[in-house]
């Protein structure tokens, strides 16, 4: 029987949000849990966590939130770093903003690089690549800028990067769940980022796929970067893969 005003697809769109609702509501909750073990499990102490650092943000958004967000990185509990924000055009929707916190805080930066060619590279490749330029410091935290950070979160992203670990050398740190989360059910970044973030929580040192870096978190050796990733970022369409990739 056929219901007026529902056409036959509809009933199959409708089984298909559902589905969609389910796993979000699910990665939602894995989330919340993997940030809570996360906590529990606490940070290994290196030493060195003090070391200089540029964190280098591309600010292309218009995100409502983008000054609170901001300000959770320009007031880190870290004695020596700065902050680049990038903008690809003084017009953008987050410029306005970026120089604003460069107003207000002296080791902030506001950096307009310039337009890029759509058909070569993102605009957030891009917006990296020209704040790597012009960075101060050797160790690089590269950050998106939708998330608030916690106070030690810089901190704990640098201090292991260039010791060992069970007999290997930490070359780059990622860590998208040192975020703190916009509400009770967590943020949900995007499917992908969400499946082998939680594959790596759950999983530990059995898991079977390629090694993983989030955009939303991640810190590196800029010698590193301007020698093996930046090639890739200037003609590719994303940052965080492309490290993983190379890493």
């Amino acid at each position: 029987m056929m219901v007026p005003g529902l056409s036959p697809a509809d009933p199959v769109l409708l089984q298909a949000l559902l589905a969609a609702f389910v796993a979000y509501c699910a990665l939602a909750f894995l989330q919340m849990v993997h940030h809570r073990r996360f906590e529990r499990r606490g940070h290994p102490d290196f030493p060195s966590g003090d070391r200089p650092v540029t964190v280098i943000m591309g600010i292309l958004s218009d995100d409502p939130d983008l000054e609170r967000y901001l300000r959770s990185v320009c007031e880190q509990d870290h004695p020596r770093y700065e902050v680049l924000l990038v903008s690809t055009r003084p017009d953008e929707p987050g410029a306005e903003v970026g120089a604003e916190m460069a107003r207000r805080y002296e080791h902030v930066r506001h950096i307009v690089v310039g337009p890029h060619d759509p058909s070569v590279t993102v605009g957030k490749n891009h917006a990296l690549l020209g704040a790597l330029a012009v960075a101060r410091h050797d160790i690089v935290l590269f950050a998106d800028a939708d998330v608030e950070f916690e106070p030690e979160w810089i901190r704990k992203m640098v201090s292991p990067i260039g010791h060992r670990l069970a007999g290997r050398r930490i070359d780059a740190v990622g860590a998208p769940i040192v975020v703190l989360p916009r509400n009770r059910l967590g943020r949900f970044f995007s499917l992908s980022t969400n499946v082998v973030t939680y594959l790596a929580a759950f999983t530990g040192p059995q898991q079977v796929f390629p090694p993983y870096v989030s955009g939303h978190s991640m810190a590196v050796e800029r010698a590193f970067v301007e020698r093996e990733v930046a090639p890739y970022w200037a003609c590719a369409y994303n940052d965080d893969l492309i490290l993983a990739y190379v890493l």
